[in-house]
């Protein structure tokens, strides 16, 4: 259900740890390099007489990326390490592995030179060309020399602009002949997960030259964190490479999975190193949903009733909003609940109950407001239900904010799902905050995050993981703040991020089905943190199966609704 999901600084505290127990850096980063070549192999087809260009930053990453030429110069591949540093100027681990891939032959070219000559060159692998004649030239050189018993000669200087002319780019060819050609790989190794601010300018143009030449049709492989991607906030700082895939290592960064970062990441692999389960079970600020839901799914028994699936009781409806409340029935229903039963002002129950034979209601008076208090028979069905789902289109009056209020008073009364018009009466003062349970489930949007904090949206948008902790510190329970990659937050849990992002998720009324779900989660015997994370993960992955059928959009929150027992299903057979 969960993995681990470090920030840049747990992940180098994992690392720091892991050397500390006596297994070297050189080697992490060998295990690393393994690794990407796997996924290379994997993702960019046959790599002999490939053309691959590297791109080297200063830092660890460039040492995976010096490690990975040596591995691709191994299999036949025709590579170019490019360095933004003289190359003595590297040290420790990053040093080892560029002297390792010097004298296995790697060519390398300087950043600086790459630049100039592509700022001159019509062709954008003019750079390529040049480099790889000097290539030659050294490797002639080093073989004459060693025939007249002169020390080898070293891949070390800068290459001159006219060294050689630029011969025009075309696609790599492959061994088999009937296949059509395979377009050049640009591995990125500029930056890494250590990234604070904005990027230099000469890793800007660097990253400008990257994404130049994936426009022309290379492919694009970033080691670790596509660079200029903040490995925190998944933002770029402020331009980044737009990578066709990135193998990470050990376990994805915080940053990778949020949205922000999805059209740099492209196809997401993680790969492991080496880091021993003693160090990974340290706990992290965040973790990350995944499939794999079967530990803990409430499980239906053969010999169960409707009784023991549960009882969920939906408090909600006004006039022209008795929709929301049904919603949240159906997706009850369908999250597996025993029953879902609407309480709403009487006039509007047969509005609420939509002609759904499975939906029960209860009327509350026989005017479309609500009352001044929960009567003796709400009163008693709130004390028998498993939860309560509060606030579906429950309007937005005094009355309706004075009632949802009382209605949490009620002593002995069971966990809450707190959504939608009573998140505004929150904020708004119509629910006191000390009526929140930390069994209760608070699930706002990012505009109802705004109301309850005092923000802007921008803020909320800008840091969600604030938000989100500015949220719980004020209510203390568990909180779902919605949006894409959704977040959830628990008293003394990691946050935990959904990987989940649809546009059939977009529309009225999906808030409502997320709701109606959480609360059947509850009801069935899941924990407030688990129900909240499960409701989240199931709710995402319908939306995600939707866009099958709705891929342009134009599905409906009922339509949400219905898919949750196929999600669940696929999520328990992941």
């Amino acid at each position: 259900m969960f993995t681990p999901l470090p920030t840049p600084e747990e992940m180098s505290a994992w690392d720091a740890a892991t050397i500390r127990l006596g297994l070297p850096a050189m080697v992490l980063m060998e295990n690393a390099a393994r690794e990407a070549l796997d996924v290379l192999r994997t993702s960019c087809g046959p790599l002999r007489h490939r053309r691959v260009i590297l791109f080297m930053g200063g830092g660890n990453n460039g040492g995976d990326a010096a490690a990975v030429a040596r591995g691709l110069n191994d299999l036949g591949a025709c590579t170019l390490l490019v360095h933004t540093k003289p190359l003595r100027a590297y040290r420790g681990e990053t040093a080892a592995h560029l002297r390792l891939a010097l004298r296995c032959g790697v060519p390398t070219l300087d950043a600086a030179s790459w630049c100039r000559l592509a700022a001159k060159a019509d062709a954008p692998f003019a750079p390529w060309h040049t480099a790889m004649a000097v290539a030659r030239k050294q490797k002639a050189q080093t073989a004459h020399d060693g025939a007249q018993g002169n020390p080898p000669a070293r891949l070390y200087g800068t290459v001159q602009d006219d060294t050689a002319p630029a011969a025009p780019w075309r696609r790599d060819s492959t061994d088999d002949h009937t296949q059509a050609p395979l377009p050049p790989v640009i591995v990125d190794g500029l930056l890494g997960t250590g990234l604070r601010g904005p990027v230099r300018e000469r890793e800007r143009a660097l990253i400008r030259a990257i994404n130049a030449l994936r426009d022309e049709g290379a492919h694009v492989f970033s080691l670790d964190i596509p660079s200029g991607v903040d490995g925190l906030t998944g933002r770029p700082a402020p331009e980044a490479v737009h990578a066709h895939v990135t193998v990470t290592f050990e376990a994805p960064k915080t940053g990778l999975v949020l949205p922000e970062a999805r059209c740099h990441v492209g196809a997401l692999h993680v790969r492991p190193i080496g880091i021993p389960r003693t160090v990974r079970s340290t706990p992290t600020r965040f973790r990350l949903m995944t499939d794999d839901c079967t530990k803990v799914m409430p499980v239906p028994r053969d010999d169960m009733h409707k009784g023991t699936a549960g009882h969920v009781l939906i408090i909600g409806g006004s006039p022209g909003l008795t929709g929301a409340p049904h919603l949240a029935a159906r997706a009850a229903l369908r999250g597996g609940a025993g029953f879902a039963t609407i309480a709403t002002p009487g006039s509007l129950a047969t509005e609420a109950k939509c002609a759904s034979p499975d939906v029960m209601t209860l009327p509350l008076g026989v005017a479309t407001i609500w009352p001044d208090t929960p009567d003796e028979a709400l009163t008693s069905l709130i004390r028998r239900c498993s939860v309560l789902v509060v606030g579906p289109g429950m309007g937005r009056t005094p009355q309706a904010a004075a009632f949802a209020s009382r209605l949490l008073a009620v002593r002995h009364r069971p966990p809450a799902i707190v959504d939608a018009d009573a998140l505004h009466a929150l904020a708004t003062g119509g629910i006191a905050l000390d009526l929140i349970a930390e069994t209760d489930i608070v699930t706002p949007h990012p505009g109802e995050a705004t109301l309850l904090l005092g923000w802007e949206t921008a803020d909320i948008q800008r840091d969600r993981p604030a938000a989100l902790a500015a949220l719980m510190s004020r209510l203390h329970c568990t909180v779902i703040l919605k949006g894409a990659c959704t977040l959830v937050g628990s008293p003394g849990l990691p946050v935990t991020v959904s990987p989940r992002m649809a546009s059939t998720l977009a529309v009225a009324g999906s808030g409502d089905v997320l709701a109606g779900l959480a609360g059947a989660l509850v009801a069935q015997g899941a924990t407030s943190p688990i129900a909240a994370c499960l409701s989240v993960n199931i709710h995402g992955k319908a939306g995600e199966m939707l866009l099958e059928g709705h891929p342009q959009r134009g599905c409906l929150a009922s339509d949400i609704a219905d898919a949750l027992p196929r999600a669940r299903k696929e999520l328990c057979h992941a």
